[in-house]
């Protein structure tokens, strides 16, 4: 898996479970340190557009 910020292919996975993203799996490169979701876990532009319009972003919502 190619780091998607320096390139670098010595990345190690991480496997993150929580009770809002389920089981995703995300990266962590050993150069930069970067950690980034594997690109098979993405949304696709319209799953991501229907999340998007659920925001809120409002002073007095408890998630923004």
């Amino acid at each position: 898996m190619f780091c998607p910020l320096c390139n670098n292919t010595h990345t190690h996975l991480l496997t993150i479970s929580n009770n809002f993203n389920k089981k995703k799996s995300y990266y962590k490169c050993s150069n930069c340190h970067l950690i980034f979701l594997d690109p098979n876990n993405l949304l696709n532009e319209e799953d991501e557009k229907k999340r998007y319009l659920l925001h809120e972003n409002n002073i007095n919502d408890c998630g923004y």
